[in-house]
């Protein structure tokens, strides 16, 4: 039997093999076109260009005088800086929304991720909840913010709160199989393979043909205790393409309504264990989540996995496209992937650090790294400390640019009531290569009309 299947689907569209064992399956599926990178200048259009040139560009609209336009700090930097267009109070132990006065347009084949702004979590402890923004969405730009400790947090108009990150992505068709590794030789490969494991399951599926993100529904009913976390199944297991990784990420209504973050969300492209998500509550009330509720998005990010070059001096080789790595004591150890197809690197302390309870703790690998040009590198937590409920801090190293050169180093949070100790040698988090695109910013007066522009602070609905 040959299939044929196309890439660019208008609504979510599935594509069932009923008896993997008894067919023989071609077919190729597309991945969405490369990005040109041009020159980094902000420039002024008036009203809506049809010229496609501009489609490749990050287009801005100021909603208000106040408005900032999103800038990189150097040439290598990852991520366009985001500014709050009035004063906020973050209250205690609680969450706000910041306006930045903005709706953007980002190239296809892109989304735009919310980051932590350098050093706001190690100084003042606060959290970015939720932060995708699909290509679709011409909404106005917000940013939320958790504040974790007992004292509210201050911000002015005109300060950075974060970073937004243009990375590249794959939207594949799902196709429903009844074995993951039936097709892994054949072009259907390229496509997102999903088996079912009860009749409660739900197969993932994006809003829109922009939308970054396949919806995750739960498997069951579930409570999340107030302060505390639970594990949602989704009754699911996957097979992604290779070359990516599958990132789960918050739905922004969740966030900001119930106060509920996802924790971690790594998934390799050879992982075929059921698919869960690990659901934080940040609130004083319990959540509760029913059976087929939407709790969170899988976005399919492209990743690099070069060799790891161990270098004395990071500038003095012209093998960019290695992550280089200059070890600045003994007790360093080189990163490294568990499999071939591991999205992430290990990192591992250089030093024994005693996390206090309910508390945070900069956490050395005693590493230096350079990483490629046209990547990012992102700190990200192995899934068996996010059961344990430690957490990777929003940090200065949360996003490592490629012209970043000091040490590296992890803060982790203890949402324990008992201290965590970590030994020399353990390992306390992955590093993860993405792929970006820097654009020019383009400031326009319109943006092309969509049906999503709603929410207030990205894509994902309230």
């Amino acid at each position: 039997m040959l299939l044929f299947f196309s890439s660019v689907t208008p609504v979510p569209q599935y594509l069932t093999l009923p008896s993997a064992t008894k067919m023989a399956v071609e077919g190729n599926a597309q991945t969405s076109s490369e990005v040109k990178e041009p020159s980094p200048r902000t420039q002024k259009l008036h009203g809506v260009s049809k010229d496609p040139l501009n489609l490749h560009s990050l287009r801005v609209k100021k909603l208000s005088e106040n408005a900032v336009l999103p800038s990189r700090a150097s040439p290598l930097s990852a991520g366009y800086d985001l500014f709050s267009a009035t004063a906020v109070t973050v209250p205690a132990q609680g969450k706000a929304l910041f306006p930045t006065d903005l709706s953007i347009g980002i190239p296809e084949g892109t989304y735009a991720r919310i980051a932590p702004q350098f050093g706001l979590d190690w100084k003042h402890s606060t959290d970015v909840g939720a932060g995708v923004i699909d290509a679709d969405y011409r909404g106005p730009v917000g940013v939320i913010l958790f504040n974790n400790p007992d004292e509210a947090f201050e911000v002015k108009a005109g300060d950075r709160i974060a970073q937004l990150i243009l990375q590249k992505i794959v939207t594949p068709d799902v196709l429903e199989v009844d074995d993951l590794d039936f097709t892994i030789r054949a072009a259907l490969c390229s496509l997102l393979r999903v088996k079912k494991l009860s009749k409660n399951a739900i197969l993932p599926s994006r809003a829109t043909h922009l939308s970054a993100g396949y919806d995750l529904s739960s498997g069951i009913a579930v409570t999340v205790p107030a302060r505390g976390k639970a594990l949602v199944p989704m009754d699911l297991s996957i097979g992604i393409p290779e070359g990516t990784y599958a990132r789960i990420a918050p739905r922004s209504g969740l966030a900001w309504k119930h106060s509920i973050h996802v924790g971690a969300g790594v998934i390799d492209a050879d992982y075929r264990g059921p698919l869960g998500v690990i659901l934080l509550n940040f609130s004083d009330k319990a959540f509760e989540v029913k059976a087929s509720d939407r709790i969170a998005q899988l976005i399919l990010e492209k990743i690099v996995t070069p060799d790891v070059l161990e270098v004395d001096d990071l500038d003095l080789t012209i093998r960019s496209s290695l992550l280089r790595v200059m070890k600045l004591s003994e007790n360093a150890v080189l990163p490294s992937r568990p499999s071939p197809l591991s999205a992430g690197y290990n990192l591992s302390s250089a030093a024994a650090v005693t996390v206090p309870a309910r508390g945070e703790a900069l956490v050395p690998t005693d590493l230096n790294i350079g990483i490629p040009e046209g990547t990012c590198g992102r700190i990200e937590l192995p899934l068996d400390f996010a059961v344990k409920n430690i957490h990777v801090g929003d940090g200065p190293d949360r996003v490592i640019n490629a012209d970043h050169r000091g040490p590296v180093g992890i803060i982790l949070s203890n949402h324990l009531d008992e201290a965590f100790e970590v030994k020399v040698g353990d390992r306390i988090a992955q590093l993860i290569l993405l792929e970006i695109v820097t654009p020019d910013v383009l400031k326009v007066d319109d943006l092309d009309s969509t049906a999503r522009g709603a929410g207030g602070f990205g894509s994902t609905g309230v």
